[in-house]
């Protein structure tokens, strides 16, 4: 089983999927390697990637907190973020704004926009990618609605602070990281259910499957990526991954970040049975 992340793995910089790519990935179906994807993005906008692809696959949405069966889209697993965690979170985040995500699956909407203190960084993922939010200007909005994630990207020296104080504030009952969203780019706060991470959702699809964890190979570039590079049996960080990633890793690719990935899946198809 292998378990790839889509942006800077198997998603280039340029929002594409480089043909070779998706021809090696077509090939490793065929012989017989189940694929999963694991991604920090949601349903609708990892399905326009898996469309491209036109693979049977398992798939985690929002870093984990979704599980599904593509392409039929039936939900497997969901790790909610703490309905209880909502409106203190929302106020230690403050001033600034925050994405509240929802599954988009069941919802006319991605996420609620906590719109407070202008953030240049949120605009600019706001307004480019043409995302549908609800506007809200107090949690109490949000009453009902079950939360898949937290996102804020902002600064980086924000985005670090802040990840430290949710950790510090909430200690066990949320998981806090620092992501780096390649698309803008920039440096965005996720915050998910303690328990929800692409690892977990790795073992997880290989368990429906009774794949062992050694016959389970993950590819990742970022710290999203740590908890399934580091559970299965060979982890693997993309060549531009940072070096917390790469110490993670059995093997760091080499080469430019498009063209890396297509040799490894070459590789593992033709490893012997």
């Amino acid at each position: 089983m292998l378990g790839l992340d889509l942006d800077g793995t198997v998603v280039d910089g340029t929002n594409r999927i480089p043909a070779q790519t998706i021809a090696e990935l077509r090939a490793c179906e065929q012989a017989g390697i189940r694929l999963a994807f694991l991604t920090g993005r949601r349903p609708r906008t990892a399905g326009y990637h898996l469309d491209k692809i036109g693979l049977p696959a398992y798939v985690a949405t929002n870093s984990g907190c979704l599980l599904w069966e593509y392409p039929t889209w039936q939900s497997l697993k969901r790790q909610l973020f703490p309905a209880e965690l909502v409106q203190p979170l929302a106020e230690l985040l403050a001033p600034h704004s925050v994405n509240f995500y929802v599954d988009s699956l069941e919802h006319d909407f991605e996420f609620f926009y906590l719109k407070r203190q202008h953030s240049p960084q949120l605009e600019e993922y706001l307004h480019r990618w043409n995302f549908v939010a609800r506007e809200i200007a107090e949690p109490a909005a949000m009453a009902g609605y079950g939360i898949t994630q937290v996102a804020m990207p902002h600064a980086e020296e924000v985005v670090r602070g802040l990840r430290d104080a949710v950790a510090a504030r909430f200690d066990g009952r949320v998981l806090a990281l620092a992501v780096r969203w390649p698309l803008i780019p920039t440096l965005c706060l996720e915050l998910f259910h303690p328990d929800a991470n692409k690892g977990a959702a790795l073992q997880h699809f290989a368990e429906l499957l009774n794949v062992p964890r050694e016959r389970v190979a993950a590819v990742g570039d970022d710290v999203n990526d740590l908890a399934m590079i580091e559970w299965a049996g060979w982890g693997v960080a993309m060549p531009q991954a940072g070096s917390e990633t790469q110490a993670a890793a059995d093997e760091v690719l080499e080469g430019d970040e498009a063209e890396a990935l297509a040799p490894l899946l070459r590789r593992l198809r033709e490893l012997p049975e």
